[in-house]
């Protein structure tokens, strides 16, 4: 594991930094830097106020995405976009499947002879959502992380909202949000936090 990669739930830049909310970050969020002026006002504003709640939160994502965005045309944008991504802790690279045959696999991972191997939880994501969009899901899942946010709608949020007791099932704790649903996540909470500080100081 290097610097730049941590369980999302144990950063490794100190203890405090272990009880922040760990918010796996799509492609989509990175990749649309380029083109926030085509996002509607609804999900720009979100995005604005999650600076407000930077304190709390510990943004991570994987080396999928850095793979992702590598393959940008425009070099200034890809420039911009592989700095951003170098910047945000990656979370452990895991391989969720492989193909059966001489060579398919490293030696020693699986069976002799084995027709190939996939991990339950890629299969079960595989089924739902689009190959690569799993694959982010579950090294977000296997991460641990709190939320998995995105902006795309079509492909993971109406999915996730379609399927959502299977979805549910799989991520355990990991939420699929898009940036709006992730605001009213944290407001709620913040509530929640001043309410017992409050209640708290009432008490003495």
């Amino acid at each position: 594991m290097t610097n730049n990669e941590t369980r999302a739930g144990q950063p490794h830049q100190g203890n405090a930094e272990r009880r922040k909310i760990s918010i796996y970050l799509d492609t989509s969020i990175v990749s649309r830097i380029r083109d926030y002026g085509r996002l509607d006002d609804a999900a720009a504003q979100a995005l604005e106020k999650l600076s407000e709640f930077s304190h709390q939160i510990h943004y991570v994502t994987s080396d999928t995405l850095t793979n992702e965005v590598a393959r940008t045309k425009d070099p200034r944008t890809r420039g911009a976009l592989l700095l951003f991504a170098a910047i945000i802790d990656k979370v452990p690279w895991e391989v969720p499947e492989h193909p059966g045959g001489w060579g398919g696999a490293p030696f020693g991972v699986m069976p002799w002879g084995a027709a190939g191997w996939t991990h339950p939880l890629y299969a079960g994501l595989s089924e739902i959502f689009d190959r690569l969009d799993a694959h982010h899901l579950f090294l977000a899942v296997r991460a641990e992380c709190d939320y998995f946010l995105t902006l795309d709608r079509k492909t993971i949020i109406e999915r996730a909202t379609a399927e959502q007791t299977r979805v549910s099932e799989l991520c355990g704790k990991t939420t699929i949000v898009d940036p709006q649903e992730l605001c009213r996540t944290l407001e709620a909470l913040r509530s929640l936090e001043l309410q017992r500080a409050l209640a708290a100081q009432a008490e003495k």
